[in-house]
């Protein structure tokens, strides 16, 4: 607290004390002190070398709660979560430039565990036709159970101007890459009609994409259960893919 000078003023006040009056002020400025301390969180010791990550990972679990319990993103302040963490604001700056930086790593990290969970979950479907319906089962589910990080990362403007890739990228990417080596699958086996993997893939992506996007705007359409949806889609998607004779011969 700045100390403010104690020279008298003629008929005036002198810092807190009226003139006249010689009450002691060091208890007021106690108090003072001890109610601005409680509104701060809790102290945090400097980090040694290499816990700087540690605290990233700090900053993204507070993130991630405070996501789930509000259920929006507009919700979330990064006052709110330096004190989840129990540090402060300028903390989290040091790892993330703004708030659509720090919310757009909280949803790339648990799409990143999408990734994980589409790998081991066709990992042992030996047919490409149904490890392209297992993977869209698998990637609608993930978004209904994970609505606000999908809306973050795939349906908002604002944060979704962090995400950059090129679709050469997106085609290597785990979880993605799965798909496209399905449907190449499916193009060698002679099951699809031969074409551009990458563009095929990228098509029954949109097509979920879009399913999803109406099961969680869009509740109350009360629409079939999201299996029943899912499986209609890959049925029509496939039929359009099938080979088809040549008319020429």
């Amino acid at each position: 607290m700045t100390r403010r000078s104690s020279r008298r003023r003629s008929g005036g006040t002198v810092g807190f004390v009226t003139k006249g009056s010689t009450k002691d002020t060091s208890s007021l400025r106690s108090s003072r002190a001890k109610t601005s301390t409680a509104k701060d969180p809790s102290p945090r010791r400097r980090a040694r070398r290499g816990e700087g990550e540690l605290l990233r990972e700090e900053i993204l679990d507070a993130t991630t709660e405070l996501l789930v319990e509000t259920g929006s993103a507009d919700k979330v302040s990064t006052r709110a979560v330096a004190q989840r963490v129990g540090c402060t604001s300028p903390s989290i700056y040091l790892h993330f430039p703004d708030k659509a930086a720090l919310m757009y790593a909280v949803c790339e990290r648990q799409f990143e565990s999408l990734g994980v969970v589409l790998e081991k979950a066709l990992a042992d479907i030996d047919d490409p036709v149904e490890r392209m319906r297992q993977g869209a089962h698998t990637y609608a589910r993930f978004a209904v159970e994970h609505p606000e990080q999908y809306r973050v990362m795939m349906m908002d403007e604002a944060y979704s101007e962090t995400y950059e890739d090129t679709l050469d990228h997106l085609g290597t990417s785990s979880g993605f890459s799965v798909i496209v080596s399905a449907v190449q699958d499916g193009m060698d086996s002679g099951q699809l009609a031969p074409g551009d993997p990458l563009l095929v893939a990228l098509t029954l992506w949109a097509a979920v994409h879009g399913m999803v996007s109406l099961l969680i705007v869009k509740p109350k359409l009360e629409l079939p259960p999201l299996d029943a949806l899912i499986d209609h889609l890959c049925t029509q998607f496939v039929v359009g893919l099938l080979p088809r004779p040549d008319p020429t011969q």
